[in-house]
């Protein structure tokens, strides 16, 4: 169910809006074009 989640606030662009749901709540992330890799690759910085 957290993959869910995170897809739809991260990944994928928003049906009626056509942005990122964290994107447009200011959330910049620069997660490059695999958003999935940029996520995972953000994780291990921070750890």
């Amino acid at each position: 169910m957290t993959a869910i989640v995170i897809q739809h606030n991260f990944i994928e662009n928003h049906l009626t809006t056509d942005e990122v749901p964290s994107e447009r709540a200011g959330v910049t992330l620069e997660l490059g074009g695999n958003r999935w890799l940029g996520l995972i690759k953000l994780s291990f910085i921070n750890h």
